[in-house]
């Protein structure tokens, strides 16, 4: 949860967590486990260019 968070304040999108609550029954109707590992993943290299942004 501290990833997502730090995560939403140097980008400003929401956190995961946020965003699948928004998208709501279409994430219940499939199985969400690719989904989220797919967005862990996203999140995970956004993290990292945005740091070697910084540098």
């Amino acid at each position: 949860m501290s990833h997502e968070l730090r995560l939403s304040q140097m980008t400003g999108y929401p956190c995961l967590r946020e965003w699948q609550d928004v998208r709501g029954e279409k994430a219940r109707q499939s199985d969400p486990r690719p989904l989220q590992q797919g967005l862990h993943d996203v999140a995970a290299l956004l993290q990292a260019w945005h740091f070697n942004r910084l540098d």
